[in-house]
């Protein structure tokens, strides 16, 4: 996979070091080869999907992945792509169930598998089960209802998680892991839909034009070499409504500004086309 950017995000590094203090090595390594098989059966139906630049970071809800371009793609690629990381785990749990009795590993592989397979099957953004609904919602046209129905959702989740937490702590089994999951999934879910989702590409490409003579304020953007369509809509996700969008790309060296990229030029570069 060509441009692949990996990234931790702090919440990520606290359930890292935790996982490191409490879990037993032989869980911890199922835990993870579970995980890489979910994230493989996501990047092979993105290399199928002619997907080539992809953020990948690591947060308490394991690898969470931003490809360029995916909120415009058509409604089959978004599905499959959605629906791959869960079709893998569940292809590997059922490799693992003739070998669940006799070797333990086995078992504990089934397991996380298992586990993966049903939590990424919510309707909770960002999970795997949030974007399938997406996709599907999409060709119905009810992308933006359903995205504002399932982010409602993350939050009611959110804080049923906070609440977990405290009662944990409250019964005397604190559980750092909840407490830090519970703030963490508002905010992914917040994020997935204000810096990518459905909601920022139908609002950004709704924009209406600029008055001929008015001053705007400007909202200003840079990035190291060409600026790609999944760097320019995570811009476009933060810029206020009543503002200009500006993306200059600088030398990664010098930091001297290479060229500039007004708001019309940056739709054309998340869309792929004239955009007025």
């Amino acid at each position: 996979m060509k441009n692949w950017h990996f990234s931790i995000h702090p919440a990520g590094v606290l359930c890292l070091l935790t996982s490191l203090l409490f879990v037993p090595a032989n869980r911890l390594l199922a835990v993870a080869l579970a995980v890489m098989i979910h994230e493989g059966g996501h990047l092979v139906a993105m290399r199928l999907c002619s997907i080539r630049h992809l953020e990948v970071e690591w947060t308490p809800l394991g690898f969470v992945a931003q490809a360029a371009g995916y909120p415009m793609l058509p409604t089959g690629k978004r599905l499959a792509i959605a629906a791959a990381g869960i079709g893998a785990s569940g292809a590997a749990a059922l490799l693992c169930l003739p070998f669940a009795r006799q070797v333990y590993f086995a078992y504990q592989l089934l397991e996380c598998n298992a586990s993966l397979l049903l939590v990424n099957s919510l309707p909770v953004l960002p999970l795997d089960g949030s974007r399938v609904l997406l996709a599907l919602a999409g060709k119905l046209g009810w992308e933006q209802n359903v995205e504002r129905l399932l982010l409602l959702l993350s939050y009611l989740c959110s804080a049923a998680l906070c609440m977990l937490g405290l009662y944990s702590a409250f019964q005397g089994t604190f559980n750092p892991l909840l407490l830090a999951l519970g703030p963490y999934l508002a905010y992914a879910a917040h994020e997935s839909v204000h810096s990518g989702g459905v909601y920022t590409v139908r609002r950004f490409e709704q924009r209406p034009g600029m008055v001929p003579g008015r001053l705007y304020p400007a909202r200003t953007y840079a990035v190291t070499g060409p600026a790609e369509a999944a760097q320019c809509l995570r811009a476009a996700g933060h810029c206020p409504e009543n503002s200009c969008l500006i993306v200059h790309q600088v030398d990664a060296v010098t930091g001297a500004v290479v060229c500039t990229l007004t708001e019309h030029q940056v739709k054309k570069t998340i869309f792929g086309e004239d955009k007025k």
